[in-house]
């Protein structure tokens, strides 16, 4: 899915953009993901998040606001 796409995807009530994926990943605005990027279950991305390329992110991970990881960074399950 592209960035344009994603952001074709009206926001609910809170902001939120629920991705059509069936694993249900949630993006607020602005969010840039790098290459080969592996998003869990559940995974709640906040507003202006950027994530380098080849980033894992485990099931249930949730980042705030402003987050910003480098590349090749690989975060659990459950990660606040």
């Amino acid at each position: 899915m592209t960035a344009a796409e994603i952001y074709a995807i009206a926001p609910d009530e809170h902001g939120w953009r629920k991705l059509p994926n069936g694993n249900d990943v949630w993006l607020g605005d602005d969010v840039r993901l790098g290459n080969d990027v592996m998003l869990g279950d559940y995974v709640r991305l906040g507003d202006y998040v950027m994530l380098g390329d080849g980033v894992r992110l485990g099931n249930d991970v949730m980042l705030g606001d402003d987050v910003r990881l480098g590349n090749d960074v690989m975060l659990g399950d459950y990660v606040r």
